[in-house]
């Protein structure tokens, strides 16, 4: 009995000895320390791709220990198609085969993300991996202009970058190659000579790892010096604003000049392997006659069908894509009709900016041999600024949008801004590569292969926090604690060769800042800092957050956080060295213009040979230390020491340091801050209307008024201010047109000593009239047409975009307004909302309806300047403000009053008739067709801001409502 028991034990100890020996030599077999590439078999231009795969397991495993070397061989099979692979994975070796390179980098990606890594060395599973993409077009769009990252990076970044996608599985890019005309006037020789190094090693990288080339077709957007007699129609809302100077293909002279153009584009690209073309008809372009009008249906296609010409001839295995960005039913219907006779459109790329695919290009199929892409936001949906907090991850999002059209779309073109929309882009190529998979199973594999060490599943459930903190505005601070402990937790984990990578950085500094912002108002607490500051490097960003603070458009990527103040162009903190960012700046053949922000700065000797400097200091600031000047200024040496300190007062027109002028400040008097801070609350109250019920709507907008009523009465030197609401424009959150327009409101009542409070779109008629109660005037703000049903007529052929939901809300806003006699005032749409409401009617289409022929009143191109005139009546209550007589205005508007409503009358007019300005003496009440706010702030005139200040003399209404601000 006892022998049994023993000989039992022993057998059980022998067989767990042996079952620890086997897992132990099965397991040191499995192990891998480096790879060894055969490449023998396919062509020596191709060969590289073999140290694809060698360096990136190499970054993974760069202690790695004697394991064993891991086999890779490379096949070209012909009996393999199209761009798919095969990657066999047994033992100690694996093999990649596929009929073209294309189709082997994409097998190389499948190989590395099969591996499990260790800090020493990695582990092969065996198995068949087949890459067989369900789309066929998968582009990356890397936008480089603003001084973004793809502007900033440098070669071998950008590259890599490229190589990365590739591996992902995109065949495509789109990668601006000539310099942007948004950047080109304010660049150097050398940066000019740099970007385009830049663009021919990308080029480059892109044709060699066999990836298809794409740039634009050609538009209708010209040089600003062109002649004014080229100038086309704007479009109408919510087409897209020029940037630029369009021109009217339908004048022959101009037309002219466009395919002029066209052909010096090519033969600029002349040595460039084009793999397709993109036409774009609305984002900063287009036309609004009557000639091209419908301009997406119609004087479009009729423009680049000439331009597909000339690039065919030059480029003749090119494919042609045709956006339709911004499109409407009546541009759809035109580009239908025409696609069922003419076959040159190879793809239609169809998307909006928004939650929704567009209905028409599910609901109808494309004729002809055209095929339908998508164009995913992976960048900018629901940000401002769009990378200024880190990483971004909307997978769920992206899914949603892709299953609502995987059936009709056979590939996308996906627009990047920068590096931090890495994940998205994943998610994206992810999808569209093998739809039947899932965004999860898309993230595990992410995190398994960039974070490796660390849980891919602890990195999934800080991607679901990451989007669910999407808006800053509507984060809690259980879920951003969640997921901070969660991103402690990987940053703990992961390989330590992949810690300091800027894809795991971006993630890790985003779940900070989440956690470090949560519940403040502005996001700037102190303890963020060291975040954004990383961030402005992860990006590349310096120059572009100094142009942002400079009042330039500078883009939108930069992070979030800038100095407390006013005036400021630099962002470094104080007691940095300044020698270093001189030397920076510093450009032997070109004016170099060094800008120091306030604070005591540290300057070591320099010297500054054969160049022009001017050295700007701002207000406050001080220089300690010793700075040389020996700059060749205008063919004269001039030499000064600065050895002191220096403090240069607001105002100050020369600064003379030992005889040497030094600077020419340049006084930024835009309270930005002040701005930024209505901008946001602008923000959060409509996220609040979009995501709570009404009465929580009415309970947090009496939180907001009391906050800002305390606010105002603290700093703003007005005891006892008027709250003013402005309508909602029902637009999507964050879209930049909405931002601007809340901005220029804002700072306009503000700068009076007034309060903006933005009235949130409600549907609870009760909740409205709480609100309104609270309010001391209304303003009316711009936007979208009218349903020409609200006063009796039949809609034109040229009505614009009608939004009903905000034709809803504005009646419903001046009912609940009219209720209380609440003063109200219309700007652009408001007044023809005045109008019809109290039983006007409108002219619908300005050029094709009013008696007076060839009116241009739809002048989007000169928001900030006066267009026109108009005549504004003696004793009228605006020539009390603004004066009498003729005055300049600005003109942003195709529709106008018609008939006039009873108990209004016209106080102006423009000098060919149109309805101007009507003011009410029944009601409080009095609308301005043109645009106040903008010529107050863009264009400065000062004159205008009286209307908002004395709003309640321009309404006629001398006192507040008595229930006011109870």
């Amino acid at each position: 009995m006892i022998w049994k028991t023993t000989y039992k034990k022993m057998r059980c100890m022998v067989v767990f000895v042996s079952i620890v020996f086997v897992g132990l030599f099965t397991h040191a077999e499995s192990l891998y320390s480096e790879t060894e590439v055969v490449v023998s078999s396919i062509p020596e231009a191709m060969r590289f791709i073999g140290g694809l795969l060698s360096e990136r397991v190499r970054e993974r495993t760069p202690e790695s220990d004697s394991y064993g070397t891991f086999r890779v061989r490379y096949v070209l099979d012909a009996a393999v198609t199209g761009e798919e692979a095969r990657v066999w994975v047994k033992g100690d070796e694996a093999e990649i085969r596929a009929g073209r390179l294309r189709g082997l980098v994409a097998g190389t990606g499948l190989l590395l993300k099969s591996f499990q890594y260790g800090a020493k060395s990695f582990c092969p599973k065996d198995g068949v991996y087949d890459f067989k993409p369900a789309k066929s077009f998968r582009m990356a769009y890397l936008a480089r202009h603003f001084i973004n990252y793809y502007m900033e990076a440098d070669e071998h970044e950008l590259c890599r970058h490229v190589d990365d996608l590739a591996l992902d599985g995109n065949n495509s890019f789109t990668y601006q190659y000539e310099i942007p005309v948004v950047d080109a006037a304010r660049m150097t020789e050398i940066e000019k000579k740099r970007f385009s190094r830049i663009s021919k090693a990308v080029y480059n990288r892109i044709i060699a790892l066999d990836c298809d080339f794409g740039v634009g077709g050609g538009g209708n957007q010209m040089r600003t010096d062109s002649p004014e007699e080229f100038r086309a129609e704007p479009n109408t809302n919510p087409k897209c604003p020029p940037t630029g100077f369009n021109a009217c293909p339908a004048k022959p002279r101009a037309l002219e000049a466009l395919l002029k153009g066209r052909k010096k584009d090519l033969g600029r690209s002349a040595d460039l392997k084009v793999g397709s073309f993109c036409y774009w008809p609305y984002d900063e372009g287009g036309c609004g006659c009557k000639t091209c009008r419908p301009w997406g249906g119609n004087g479009f296609l009729k423009l680049i069908e000439k331009f597909h010409a000339m690039n065919s001839a030059a480029q003749p295995s090119a494919k042609h894509i045709v956006s339709t960005w911004f499109f409407d039913d009546a541009d759809y219907k035109g580009l239908y009709t025409y696609l069922e006779t003419h076959d040159w459109v190879d793809y239609v790329l169809a998307d909006d900016f928004g939650d929704t695919y567009p209905e028409y290009p599910l609901k109808h199929k494309l004729p002809g041999k055209a095929r339908l892409i998508t164009f995913p936001e992976i960048s900018m949906w629901g940000r401002v600024p769009w990378g200024g907090f880190g990483a971004i991850a909307l997978p769920k999002f992206h899914e949603r949008l892709f299953r609502q059209c995987e059936h009709a779309v056979d590939g996308f073109k996906y627009y990047s801004e920068g590096n931090y929309e890495d994940i998205n882009k994943a998610i994206i190529t992810g999808l569209y590569v093998d739809p039947s998979t899932t965004v999860d199973a898309i993230l595990r594999r992410y995190g398994s292969y960039h974070f490796a060490g660390a849980d891919p599943d602890d990195f999934v459930r800080l991607v679901e926090f990451l989007e669910k903190n999407h808006r800053p505005h509507l984060m809690e601070k259980r879920d951003t604690a969640e997921a901070k402990a969660l991103a402690l937790k990987i940053d703990r984990e992961i390989l330590p060769s992949l810690r300091s990578g800027w894809r795991w950085r971006l993630v890790y500094v985003r779940a900070m800042l989440d956690d470090e912002i949560v519940g403040t108002e502005d996001f700037q607490p102190e303890s963020a800092k060291p975040y954004f500051d990383e961030l402005v490097k992860l990006y590349h960003a310096e120059r572009q957050l100094q142009w942002v603070l400079d009042g330039n458009m500078g883009g939108w990527t930069c992070p979030k956080y800038v100095p407390a103040g006013r005036g400021f162009k630099v962002y470094a903190p104080p007691q940095d060295d300044a020698t270093e960012m001189v030397r920076k700046l510093l450009d032997d053949s070109m004016k170099t213009v060094v800008h120091l922000g306030a604070g005591d700065w540290n300057v070591k000797p320099l010297v500054l040979r054969r160049s022009r400097l001017e050295l700007v200091l701002e207000k406050g600031c001080r220089l300690n230390g010793e700075l040389t000047i020996a700059a060749n200024v205008d063919g004269v040496t001039v030499t000064g020491d600065v050895n002191k300190r220096v403090r240069v007062e607001k105002g100050a027109k020369n600064v003379v340091v030992d005889g040497v002028r030094v600077a020419a400040p340049h006084w930024d008097e835009r309270p930005y801050a002040d701005v930024q801070a209505e901008i946001r609350r602008v923000d959060k109250l409509l996220e609040w209307a979009d995501q709570h019920a009404e009465q929580e709507k009415v309970a947090f907008l009496y939180g907001k008024l009391r906050e800002l009523k305390a606010l105002e009465r603290n700093g703003c030197g007005n005891a006892n201010p008027l709250f003013i609401g402005i309508s909602d424009t029902c637009a999507p959150v964050g879209k930049a047109s909405q931002w601007a327009r809340a901005g220029h409101y804002a700072e306009c009542i503000r700068k009076t000593g007034n309060v903006p409070v933005f009235v949130p779109r409600m549907t609870d008629t009760n909740a409205l009239a709480e609100v309104v109660a609270k309010l001391d005037a209304l303003i009316l703000s711009g936007g979208e047409d009218f349903d020409p049903s609200l006063y009796g007529a039949t809609p034109s052929p040229h009505l614009g975009r009608v939004l009903k939901l905000r034709d809803e809300f504005d009646f419903a806003l001046m009912r609940a307004a009219k209720a209380r006699r609440l003063p109200m005032l219309g700007v652009c749409r408001g007044v023809q909302a005045l109008n019809i409401f109290f039983g006007g009617t409108l002219w619908q289409d300005l050029p094709s309806e009013f008696p007076v022929k060839d009116v241009r009143h739809s002048r989007g191109d000169s928001r900030f300047k006066p267009v026109h005139e108009i005549v504004v009546e003696r004793g009228s209550r605006l020539a009390k403000l603004i004066g009498e007589g003729r005055i300049g205005v600005n003109s942003l508007h195709h529709q106008a009053v018609r008939d006039i409503a009873p108990g209004f009358r016209v106080s102006a007019r423009a000098t060919d008739g149109v309805i101007e300005v009507i003011e009410s003496d029944d009601y409080p009440a009095a609308g301005v067709q043109f645009h106040p706010e903008e010529l107050a702030n863009g264009g400065g005139d000062e004159r205008f801001l009286r209307i908002f200040g004395r709003i309640l003399d321009l309404t006629g209404r001398a006192t507040r409502c008595p229930v006011s601000n109870q």
